[in-house]
């Protein structure tokens, strides 16, 4: 079973981001613990029933479902979609993004050279958490891109992308470099947490509402579709494998399309 799986990941890293191949492979080796290797329909309801008994989170519950539904749809195992329906309803919200004015806000009270470069590099090159704690010295070229390690290989070979930096972000990022002294390897020396609680720190100070480090991706994806800049070039530039994932992060607003949108008669006699 175990060869199964490593096939069904690696099939899923053709269509998936990473962090969706592992989040998916973790809880479904969870069921696989919990079912003792017996993998079929009956097994994969009666662990959503667990899940309920034991309060798992209605996120958790449609991530596992998602994971169950390939795992199946790759193993022949059959369709489960008809246990959409036993799974509790979500509530959906509107998703919060870091608009302009507080993305402004938080510039501004980056009084350390640290601070501003973590807000440029997560907003300016829409960077994910990992990548931004695992960005080195060796990642700019000082050619208008920086080098992103986006997987890992079995053999410990990276795979990198290249993201257009702007100028103003990269004097801003080589100030904070310059005055650490590195020379080489990563330029942030913290954990996730820690990071987390910079951010925090900073909405403090700027009076501002909480927002995790992606949000910064979701404000970007979307300032680049305001500017008119094409869903493929965006899709690029965000380093996702599918438009789909691309789609999720653009939230447009009716008054964003509506200078776009062609009057339906103006041609009309």
């Amino acid at each position: 079973m175990e060869d199964i799986i490593l096939s069904w990941k690696k099939w899923l890293s053709e269509e998936y981001s990473g962090d969706t191949v592992r989040t998916y492979e973790c809880i479904f080796r969870k069921f696989f613990e919990w079912c003792k290797g017996d993998v079929n329909r009956v097994n994969i309801q009666r662990y959503i029933n667990h899940l309920k008994d034991t309060k798992k989170s209605t996120n958790y519950m449609y991530c596992f479902y998602s994971a169950a539904k390939t795992f199946c749809g790759y193993t022949g195992i059959g369709d489960i979609r008809d246990m959409y329906d036993t799974l509790p309803r979500l509530e959906f919200k509107e998703y919060r993004y870091i608009d302009d004015e507080d993305l402004h806000k938080l510039l501004s009270v980056c009084t350390l050279s640290k601070e501003k470069a973590i807000v440029k590099l997560l907003y300016g090159c829409a960077l994910r958490r990992n990548e931004l704690l695992g960005v080195t010295v060796e990642d700019f070229s000082g050619d208008g891109y920086l080098r992103v390690a986006t997987e890992k290989q079995r053999d410990r070979i990276a795979k990198y992308d290249y993201v257009p930096i702007d100028d103003d972000v990269y004097e801003d990022v080589m100030k904070y470099v310059r005055g650490t002294g590195r020379k080489k390897g990563k330029i942030f020396s913290f954990s996730v947490s820690e990071l987390y609680g910079i951010l925090r720190g900073l909405y403090k100070i700027a009076k501002i509402d909480y927002y995790p480090p992606k949000c910064f991706r979701h404000a970007r994806a979307t300032s680049l579709a305001k500017h008119k800049v094409p869903v493929l070039d965006i899709k690029r530039f965000m380093r996702h494998r599918t438009l789909r994932p691309t789609m999720r992060y653009v939230h447009m607003k009716p008054v964003d399309i509506k200078d776009s949108i062609p009057k339906a008669f103006e041609d009309a006699d």
